[in-house]
């Protein structure tokens, strides 16, 4: 991983990590994979720094953390914040467009949270992203603001102009970028499967309860069986039998009367 490693030891026993926010590069996305050298550029070094807490957490990272290399440390509660003026911004807009070109603050092209603002604004934050050379260099002019192309060629206030050479410039943040997209995807994934595997536990728990609720009443009705058999074999059960065998002839016989009973008044009639 080269720069984009940064691994400590705990300071102090206990040591809360999540004090130390990260690398720079870490904690932005590009959204939009064209910015991404432009974007490099107006970084620069400071896209390698770390962003802690407070400044007492950087002193001890850099005290007692045991660092394999320098490292720059970016302090929330001390770092000043850089911000190009809306009146500046205006103007570089108004000026691209007349141009047919395109202008944006820098800070404009980047996610990142809230938390780290500070220290997304003192990288990103003084420097305006232009598409051509001609209108970077005018609005650089006009606006007294640092301009930097798609390309990565610099146009400072000061009269200096710097470019050339990429040398594969961009392709940090631009695979930084995809990696980040491709663990929101893997994340969202995950949350997917776990919602399924859920859903099916919930499902073969039901299966496994209807499964032994039709056990039971299997081994209910072979039981009910079992005891019906049993009681036609004693003396109640034949006696039932007989009951019922003379409760039909009973109801036969009332039936036939009641034919005949009928019959003997249609004669008579």
């Amino acid at each position: 991983e080269g720069r984009l490693s940064f691994k400590y030891s705990d300071p102090v026993r206990g040591f809360d990590r999540s004090k130390v926010k990260g690398l720079v590069a870490r904690l932005i996305n590009v959204k939009q994979p064209q910015n991404a050298t432009a974007l490099e550029v107006v970084a620069g070094g400071k896209l390698y720094q770390v962003v802690v807490d407070e400044a007492i957490t950087g002193k001890a990272i850099l005290n007692r953390g045991k660092l394999e290399r320098r490292v720059t440390i970016i302090p929330l509660d001390k770092i000043t914040s850089r911000r190009i003026t809306s009146a500046s911004c205006s103007q570089a807009a108004s000026i691209a467009e007349k141009m047919g070109s395109t202008s944006f603050p820098a800070i404009e092209l980047v996610g990142f949270d809230e938390e780290v603002r500070s220290a997304i604004e003192y990288v990103f934050g003084s420097t305006l992203v232009v598409d051509g050379v001609d209108a970077a260099n005018k609005i650089c002019d006009a606006t007294k603001t640092r301009t930097v192309t798609l390309e990565g060629d610099v146009y400072d206030p000061s009269g200096t102009i710097s470019g050339g050479s990429k040398n594969n410039l961009g392709s940090t943040l631009a695979k930084l970028s995809e990696l980040t997209v491709a663990i929101s995807d893997l994340n969202e994934k995950q949350i997917q499967l776990k919602k399924i595997v859920s859903e099916f536990n919930k499902l073969r728990s039901i299966s496994k309860e209807f499964g032994d609720l039709s056990d039971k009443l299997e081994l209910a009705q072979a039981e009910l069986s079992a005891v019906e058999k049993h009681l036609s074999q004693t003396s109640y059960g034949m006696l039932a039998d007989k009951y019922s065998s003379m409760k039909n002839e009973l109801e036969e016989a009332k039936l036939e009367l009641n034919s005949m009973d009928k019959e003997k008044k249609n004669t008579m009639g």
